[in-house]
């Protein structure tokens, strides 16, 4: 069974305890067992600015081993990506596109002691933007006049002759909002218009009311004038409705990155140790994980054939190596 020891984002600044309850949540087969994972990994932020463009670049990368005896070892090599921009006038989100692959070997090199890094290797990453709408302020609230409801009753012929009974008849207001609908029953309606009250906009705006018969015009029309009224209503033949297809989802937009990246260890070489001792009433854990962690500086390339999006140092930066192991029941 395959792990991912260290799940992309969430890697940032992890220390072993962290590392820890990644292992308990992901480490052991589903049957239960002795396990023994370890790797070393590599990770950046980076952040630049051009004229009111923001950049920021999110990358990790890991090389791991995993064994459940008495099964032979799973080696694997992988890297995350996450690019966001936007403008720094409006707030509008350019690009928010992200992205996972499995390495081929030797694409990603890093020192045992953990003095330097690499990863250079080509990423498909894909984005979901937009165009993204323009944050509209909320207006202050307005509230509606009270009004008086009007029923309208009546008989309803189509096309000369009583129509089946659940057809739709609609109210429409002079602002061209439907206010009420019904069905009708034995060929007659029975409606209150408007069907509720509005307290807040869009207000009932009263006056001429018209209306439909699934959705086809009727000759006559209604005064909203309160209390009772009745109005026969005529209409045209009834026209089949083509029902309106569900929008068809955007696919998201995906393009490759060639990234190009190296680190150089920039601190002390910092040893961490950890014990764990998970217990449930269908599981139980326990393990121990030791590591190593270094500072780093990071700097190169993460360029799709037009634009490089870093060009400037990382941020932070950082490299790990780490050995963990333990017993799973359940």
């Amino acid at each position: 069974m395959k792990r991912i020891l260290l799940p992309g984002i969430a890697a940032i600044g992890m220390g072993l305890a962290a590392l820890a309850a990644c292992l308990v949540l992901t480490g052991g087969s589903e049957a239960g067992g002795i396990y023994h994972d370890q790797g070393s990994s590599a990770d950046a932020s980076f952040y630049s600015e051009d004229g009111t463009v923001a950049t920021e670049v999110y990358l990790y990368a890991a090389d791991y081993s995993s064994q459940s005896p008495p099964g032979r070892p799973h080696k694997g090599s992988d890297a995350n990506i996450w690019i966001f921009q936007h403008d720094l006038s409006t707030g509008e989100v350019l690009l928010d596109a992200s992205g996972w692959a499995d390495l081929p070997d030797q694409a990603f090199q890093i020192n045992k002691k953990l003095n330097s890094a690499s990863l250079d290797a080509t990423i498909e990453v894909c984005s979901w933007v937009g165009p993204w709408p323009t944050p509209t302020p909320t207006p202050t609230p307005e509230y509606c006049d009270p009004v008086f409801a009007t029923t309208f009753t009546g008989t309803v012929t189509v096309d000369g002759e009583p129509p089946p009974d659940g057809t739709l008849i609609s109210a429409i207001g002079s602002d061209g909002l439907t206010w009420a609908t019904t069905t009708t029953v034995s060929g007659s309606y029975d409606m209150v218009v408007p069907e509720t009250m509005p307290v807040t906009p869009p207000c009932f705006p009263g006056g001429t009311i018209s209306f439909q018969c699934d959705g086809v015009p009727a000759a006559e029309t209604g005064e909203a004038t309160g209390g009772l009224q009745e109005l026969n209503l005529t209409c045209g033949p009834l026209v089949p409705t083509t029902p309106t297809p569900p929008p068809t989802p955007v696919p998201p937009e995906c393009f490759a990155v060639d990234v190009d990246i190296a680190w150089v260890g920039a601190g002390p070489l910092t040893r961490q140790s950890n014990h764990w001792h998970d217990h449930s009433p269908d599981f139980k854990d326990n393990g121990h994980c030791s590591g190593s962690f270094r500072a780093a500086t990071a700097s190169g390339n993460v360029f799709d054939g037009v634009v490089n999006f870093t060009p400037d140092p990382a941020l932070w930066a950082e490299m790990w190596a780490f050995k963990c192991g333990g017993v799973t029941i359940g």
